[in-house]
């Protein structure tokens, strides 16, 4: 519930320090209700930090902002308001002739990886140039409140 005045929202965590009191101002630092921002997402996302690169982790990410009304769109542009990038994807080690004779797809993975890679640089390289705020995995779900929940099930959808 939204109002002029007065909205409800979910605390995440307190800390004993800083407690939350009446009174305290409250602010999602990336979300406007007056506004659709528009975030690309590039890279690979250990979401819940064991160190394991999640295969989904990008479509999560992408579900996380649409409920919180942004839109993901697929190049950076002019309009882009933030990039949430990720770690850098892993290149694969070009293959022997060994391997490609009992891999026949080897060679095209390898391509593959170095395709990925030159993307992930490439959005980082236009982010750069065009002033655009860059989100780290973490960053990013600290800001909308989420880092301290990523790790339990059902967050993302």
């Amino acid at each position: 519930d939204v109002g002029k005045n007065i909205s409800t929202a979910r605390i995440t965590y307190s800390q004993k320090r800083n407690p939350i009191v009446i009174d305290d101002i409250v602010a999602n630092l990336i979300w406007d209700r007056d506004k659709t921002n528009i975030f690309m997402i590039a890279g690979e996302f250990d979401l819940d930090s064991d160190g394991d690169i999640e295969y989904d982790a990008g479509d999560k990410i992408k579900a996380l902002i649409e409920k919180w009304g942004g839109k993901v769109t697929n190049t950076i542009t002019i309009d882009t308001d933030y990039l949430v990038l990720g770690r850098p994807p892993r290149v694969l080690r070009k293959p022997t002739f060994g391997e490609m004779e009992v891999d026949p797809l080897a060679m095209q993975k390898y391509e593959a990886s170095l395709q990925k890679i030159a993307h992930y640089k490439q959005v980082q390289a236009q982010a750069r140039a065009l002033w655009i705020p860059v989100f780290s995995t973490d960053r990013f779900l600290h800001f909308i409140g989420y880092k301290a929940l990523a790790s339990r099930p059902g967050v993302f959808y």
